[in-house]
């Protein structure tokens, strides 16, 4: 955990807000490290966020994106697990927040349907690999489809990749 405090504090200045913001609110969010640090993901106003540190702190790593530029991966829409990806760039690191639902999980199994997680990497080294906390899981990033489609954009699962190129139906 050393290595991602470390890391983080290098890349990024921190902020002075301690949450999402006036104009967004979390979709997002979940504790790691037996809940010493929050992450969330944030929307409002066409732009994501991504926000690291501290609960009730001010945040340690603050990122934005338009929804123009947001990489997010959709679920493809087959397998056990809905599974969804968005990715926000600081430099030469890249922190992917990751959210799963296991379709197969009843209500009351010991697993946890939700989870999630951090995965920072620069080039094609991973620097750190975060799991959230079991049970700390709460929302989905299934919105910043429709907010992409919205936005103009069109999900190719031929290229796997958003285009403004999209079929006229």
């Amino acid at each position: 955990m050393k290595h991602v405090v470390v890391a983080i504090a290098a890349c990024a200045a921190t902020s002075a807000a301690a949450d999402c913001g006036t104009n967004a609110g979390p979709i997002f969010e979940c504790t790691v490290s037996g809940g010493k640090k929050q992450v969330q993901v944030c929307y409002g106003d066409r732009v994501a966020s991504y926000v690291f540190g501290r609960p009730g702190q001010a945040p340690e790593l603050e990122l934005a994106s338009s929804i123009e530029d947001l990489f997010y991966l959709p679920w493809n829409g087959v397998g056990r697990s809905i599974y969804e990806e968005v990715a926000f760039t600081n430099g030469d690191f890249d922190y992917t927040v990751f959210a799963a639902l296991d379709r197969t999980v009843l209500e009351g199994d010991a697993e946890e349907p939700l989870t999630g997680g951090i995965s920072v990497t620069s080039g094609d080294e991973l620097v750190a690999d975060l799991t959230c906390d079991a049970g700390s899981v709460t929302g989905s990033l299934d919105m910043l489809y429709g907010e992409k489609t919205d936005a103009g954009q069109c999900w190719s699962y031929d290229s796997f990749a958003w285009s403004a190129d999209c079929p006229q139906n």
